[in-house]
């Protein structure tokens, strides 16, 4: 899994519109690691919050963005099947959250996980039950190509019909539209607390 400063930057926007308090509480998918990024795109990230960064790993598989998140005060989670730093054990295929994590976070980050999950409903169900009313969804889906990534694939009709069932408000998207890769990232906002409903694609 991997994050880069792209992410971090709209993070930040989010906090400066209003949108996200800090510090924030962070539920995350997969073990997400930075690959990319520098000192400066991380000590950034931290002027934005008046903060400073510590001692950080070089971008790559050992600089987990829990190191981060918890350094500048956020509270971070990540939720995934393996053993791995800020990882709470959890399967989207089948777990259920806990009481104690309902409508916990402000923030929760889907950067290419779900498309790895057979059972869609619920690993959306986790996603939707995380997230406190008025608390962001931020998501990156998988549309077409991408070199065969994933198990599974989303539609321009998955999103609306998720965004319309479960009256998301839409904060901010960006698709990536280059042949033969198309991809989404949105940032939705959970407009009330309404248990998460299914959708049926139905004409």
């Amino acid at each position: 899994m991997g994050t880069t400063p792209d992410q971090l930057d709209q993070i930040a926007i989010l906090h400066e519109k209003g949108l996200l308090p800090f510090p924030a509480a962070i539920a995350d998918f997969g073990a997400q690691q930075f690959h990319t990024g520098q000192h400066e795109d991380f000590a950034r990230f931290a002027r934005h919050f008046g903060k400073t960064v510590g001692d950080l790993p070089p971008a790559g598989p050992q600089f987990f963005t829990g190191t981060l998140f918890t350094q500048l005060g956020f509270r971070y989670v990540s939720f995934d099947v393996i053993d791995a730093p800020f990882v709470r054990r959890f399967d989207l295929n089948t777990d259920r959250v806990p009481w104690r994590f309902k409508g916990a976070f402000d923030l929760v980050l889907n950067f290419g996980t779900t498309e790895h999950v057979m059972n869609q409903f619920n690993a959306f169900r986790v996603i939707h039950d995380l997230c406190r009313e008025g608390g962001l969804i931020y998501s990156f889906f998988v549309q077409e190509g991408c070199n065969g990534h994933g198990i599974v694939h989303y539609t321009d009709a998955f999103l609306r019909h998720l965004i319309a069932a479960n009256r998301y408000e839409v904060i901010w998207e960006s698709r990536h539209n280059q042949p033969p890769d198309k991809c989404t990232w949105i940032i939705l906002k959970k407009t009330s607390n309404r248990a998460f409903q299914p959708i049926v694609d139905v004409e």
